[in-house]
C-alpha cells in the first residue's frame, strides 16, 4: 500500500510540475512595468525605427506589470479598450493572470502570459482565459530593453518598452 501511495505521489508531482523552469535572469529582467500605445508596430526595424499603423487602433495607453518568480503575477491595463466599448461596457480594461517562462532554447517566446480575470471597469469580460506570448529583445542597457507581442503572427504587433 505504501508503494502504491508513493507511486501516486511521484506520478502526481511529474504530472503537475511546471511546464518550464524559470530562468532567473528572465524573471529579474522581465519584472517591472512595461508600456505601449494601442497601435500596431512592424516587428523589424527599418532605417533604425519601427513602422507603425494606427488606422485600426484607438491609440490608448497600455501597461503590463510583470512580477518576479517562476510563475509571476501579470496585470495588463488598457486605458481605453475598444473591445470593451463595443460590448457596451466601461472602456478601461484590466486583465490579471500569470506568466510561464518558456524553454530557454525557444528563441520565439520568452514568456507566455495567461490572463484569467478580465474586466471592463468592474464588469467581467470574456469567457475563457486569454493567452499571448512575449519575446524579449535585450540591449546593452536594460533601460532600452523591449518586449515584442504579435498575437496573430502576421508581423504586426506591440512593442512594449520599460516604464519608468
Amino acid at each position: 500500500m505504501k508503494r502504491f501511495i508513493v507511486s501516486l505521489l511521484v506520478i502526481a508531482s511529474l504530472t503537475f510540475a511546471p511546464v518550464a523552469v524559470a530562468d532567473s535572469g528572465w524573471s529579474r529582467t522581465l519584472a517591472g512595468t512595461w508600456i505601449t500605445t494601442d497601435c500596431a508596430t512592424w516587428w523589424e526595424e527599418v532605417d533604425g525605427t519601427h513602422a507603425y499603423d494606427c488606422t485600426e487602433f484607438d491609440k490608448s495607453a497600455m501597461s503590463l506589470r510583470i512580477g518576479e518568480g517562476a510563475r509571476p503575477r501579470v496585470e495588463m491595463v488598457d486605458s481605453f479598450a475598444s473591445a470593451c466599448r463595443k460590448a457596451g461596457l466601461p472602456s478601461r480594461f484590466v486583465g490579471v493572470g500569470y506568466g510561464e517562462f518558456t524553454d530557454p532554447d525557444d528563441v520565439n517566446v520568452t514568456i507566455w502570459v495567461t490572463l484569467t480575470d478580465m474586466r471592463c471597469g468592474s464588469e467581467p469580460f470574456g469567457d475563457e482565459p486569454y493567452q499571448f506570448g512575449l519575446w524579449q529583445a535585450r540591449s546593452d542597457n536594460p533601460a532600452f530593453d523591449s518586449l515584442w507581442d504579435d498575437q496573430d503572427g502576421n508581423g504586426w504587433g506591440y512593442t512594449w518598452f520599460r516604464g519608468m
